[in-house]
């Protein structure tokens, strides 16, 4: 019996404990003084990005939902999070309680508030000074300020 347990239940054990860990790979990072987001990398290639510091094992209410491959852009303007991805990401959440929002939802507005552009034009990296912004790959995962300072 005890053989059997070391066999097979130790290695099932130790297969399930290495999928739950890497299924849960989070990372935080401050946007302003103390307004956080969460990265959360998921195993099916599935990234969510979270307003504030989430610890839960299940689907947030209010996410943006991207792939693991993807560059973001994450502003924070007015008390809400605005995430504009290199690769599509999608809002999921219920409209009243959003804190978070895809740029591409309403590009045009976003496009005049945030960059500096002008004549039609949209650069990825002319934010307006005033923007509060940080880039992050989620593949490596890590994060840089709007002047390239990583967080």
């Amino acid at each position: 019996m005890k053989k059997l347990f070391k066999i097979i239940i130790i290695p099932i054990s130790f297969i399930v404990l290495l999928l739950g860990y890497l299924d849960q790979r989070r990372a935080f990072y401050l946007l302003s003084n103390d307004q956080y987001i969460t990265i959360w990398k998921r195993l099916n290639d599935v990234c969510y990005i979270v307003p504030g510091k989430y610890y839960g094992i299940t689907a947030p209410d209010n996410y943006v939902k991207t792939s693991n491959g993807n560059y973001l852009d994450v502003i924070y303007f007015d008390n809400k999070i605005i995430v504009k991805g290199l690769l599509e990401c999608e809002t999921i959440g219920s409209s009243k309680n959003n804190k978070i929002y895809n740029y591409m939802d309403n590009k045009q507005k976003n496009d005049s508030l945030f960059l500096k552009g002008g004549w039609g034009r949209s650069d990825a990296y002319d934010y307006k000074i005033n923007v509060i912004q940080i880039f992050v790959s989620i593949r490596e995962p890590y994060a840089t300020d709007r002047y390239g300072k990583k967080l």
